[in-house]
């Protein structure tokens, strides 16, 4: 059981990866297709790899945050019903907060010029940098309050 539960989570856990690159699309006005395959904008994909590097990160501390199946006394169906709810609820959450994250970024933080216009128009590879590493610290943040 452990392992088809184990393997059952790994599967989750790649779904919503793709879930994540398809809310990211749709909350933004560009193309990913556009910027990664026609334009070569490696500011883009750097800040697209932060992104999903970031769910990754968050999807990882909520699957490895809990050692029930190893626990006797429980019935090992429910506690992977139990681990798949958690990981579905966490997972939504975090991509919805690295979403506002990237929200935040661009009219809090950093205010002063456009965030999207550096890394979209300008292929300003430094502003990627940063929008990865936010990505990054935020998903640490929401990883460690899951945990």
């Amino acid at each position: 059981m452990e392992f088809v539960g184990n393997f059952i989570l790994l599967l989750e856990f790649f779904f919503f990866i793709y879930l994540a690159k398809w809310a990211y699309d749709q909350v933004t006005d560009f193309s990913f297709k556009h910027e990664l395959a026609e334009k070569d904008n490696l500011a883009f994909a750097i800040t697209l790899i932060g992104y999903l590097a970031g769910v990754g990160i968050v999807l990882t501390g909520v699957i490895s945050g809990d050692e029930l199946f190893f626990n006797k006394n429980v019935d090992p169906f429910e506690v992977f019903i139990t681990e798949m709810g958690y990981v579905a609820i966490y997972s939504i959450l975090s991509i919805v907060l690295l979403l506002l994250s990237r929200i935040v970024n661009d009219r809090f933080i950093l205010h002063d010029f456009s965030v999207y216009k550096e890394v979209l128009e300008d292929k300003n590879s430094g502003t990627g940098v940063v929008l990865f590493a936010s990505f990054v610290s935020t998903a640490m943040i929401i990883s460690a309050s899951i945990s």
